[in-house]
């Protein structure tokens, strides 16, 4: 599946100017249901495909993990893993500052451990999310990001590279 989301993006890339780019930053997760709230890293790899002037689609693949846990109701609940896959639209404003929507298929695996017992879910979720980004340099961006799945809520702050 991933290298089938890798091939399309080089194949709709043809004449079009194209760049890998890769992020790293850190998430809060909250859970509207459960009033549970985690904290995490995450690192990105995409191709960025210029559509025209002022706009690209970037293909991106994200893994992350947990670093801030949570308890409730005398279980202790922690971030194994987060993946997602997204296709990003992105649109200059101006020269530095840039926009950009996401809709993205993402999976959250979370174990909760308590009175002797531990379980563990992970859901694959369709959602979606809007950002900001400002350029540095032109190879170098801060971003930051609200995205939704279902009860979830997940907010980013992180720098982009291009290669």
């Amino acid at each position: 599946m991933r290298c089938l989301f890798f091939l399309a993006a080089l194949a709709l890339s043809g004449t079009a100017s194209a760049q890998v780019v890769v992020s790293g930053g850190y998430f809060e997760i909250s859970e509207d249901s459960a009033d549970l709230s985690f904290g995490g890293v995450a690192g990105s790899v995409g191709y960025i495909i210029e559509m025209s002037p002022g706009f690209t689609i970037v293909p991106e693949m994200r893994l992350g993990t947990g670093t801030k846990d949570d308890s409730a109701a005398g279980f202790d609940f922690e971030v194994k893993s987060f993946y997602s896959v997204l296709v990003r639209g992105e649109w200059a404003i101006g020269d530095r500052f840039y926009a950009f929507l996401a809709p993205s298929y993402s999976n959250l695996d979370i174990e909760a451990s308590g009175f002797g017992f531990n379980i563990r879910d992970d859901d694959w979720e369709i959602g979606g999310g809007a950002g900001l980004g400002f350029r540095i340099t032109d190879y170098i961006s801060i971003e930051a990001a609200a995205e939704k799945y279902e009860n979830v809520d997940v907010l980013t702050v992180g720098l982009r590279f291009g290669i």
